[in-house]
This record gives structure tokens, C-alpha cells and sequence, in this order.
């Protein structure tokens, strides 16, 4: 099954679709056992990028956030899900084979102030939050879930 994902652009529907592609072709491409460590990493992925994430975090600051998440309800897992930056191995572990949800299949600028992104999709749901916010620190103003559609 495929899917569309439509961004709305502030007229850099070009530079979303760049970067989108820029970070993604250096994690698919350097996914590999074992995982390059952090700082390969910060060397492997765009600055741009690298920039947009925030900090790593330590394995207890780790475990207090997964008490946070698993004491949560619905409502504050959406605003802890959708607050704060990814971090840059926290993104890179939804690319590993044994993680993926979903396969870029293209990307298309339909005009200065939309882009167009068709995944492939091996489940249904499907984790695509790591997707969801390269789109969002590549430029894009907001990226329509509202219309997803197979």
C-alpha cells in the first residue's frame, strides 16, 4: 500500500524536498551492524540537520521519560510526542530494517508552496513520526495528516 503526504510550504517546497532527501539518503545509507556511534553520526547526517536535534540524553534521563510516557494519558502523550526535538540516535533507530514502517518512494515540489511525499507502507498503523518531523525541520510549515490517504 502506498500513501501521500502532503506538506504546506512557505514557498520553499524545493529546499523541503532537498534536505528531506539529503538526510535521508546518509542514514539509509550508513545503516549498518553495528550502528555507526553518535559522533559518526553528527559527521554523517547534514549540519542543518544535526543542528535541529536536541541534545543525547543519559540512560537515566532516558528512563524518567519513559515513567513520564507510561504514566501518561492520551492527551499528554500527544503534547510530549509532539514537544521538543528529536534526538539524532533517537531518529536513526526508527531506520534500522528490524524498525521500519515505511519506504520513500518519491517526492514531488507541486509548486513552491506544496510537496508531495508517497511512501510505501509495510504495515498498517505505521510509525511515521521520525518521517513527520525531518519534513518539519527541512522546512516544510506544516505536514497535513489530515490528508494521508491510500
Amino acid at each position: 500500500m502506498s500513501l501521500d503526504i502532503i506538506c504546506r510550504c512557505a514557498g520553499n517546497a524545493q529546499l523541503v524536498h532537498d534536505r528531506s532527501v539529503m538526510a535521508l539518503i546518509a542514514v539509509v545509507s550508513n545503516i549498518r551492524e553495528p550502528l555507526p556511534a553518535y559522533d559518526e553520526w553528527v559527521a554523517i547526517l547534514p549540519d542543518w540537520f544535526v543542528a535541529a536535534c536536541g541534545p543525547e540524553v543519559s540512560k537515566e534521563e532516558a528512563n524518567e521519560w519513559l515513567r513520564r510516557w507510561e504514566a501518561a494519558d492520551a492527551d499528554e502523550r500527544l503534547e510530549i510526542r509532539t514537544t521538543g526535538s528529536w534526538r539524532v540516535t533517537g531518529w536513526v533507530y526508527w531506520f534500522r530494517p528490524e524498525n521500519r514502517s515505511w519506504y520513500w518512494r518519491a517526492g514531488l515540489v507541486e509548486n513552491p508552496n506544496q510537496y508531495r511525499v508517497t511512501i510505501d507502507l509495510l504495515s498498517w498503523p505505521f510509525a511515521w513520526d521520525a518521517l513527520h518531523w525531518l519534513l518539519e525541520v527541512s522546512g516544510a510549515q506544516k505536514v497535513c495528516e489530515d490528508y494521508l490517504g491510500a
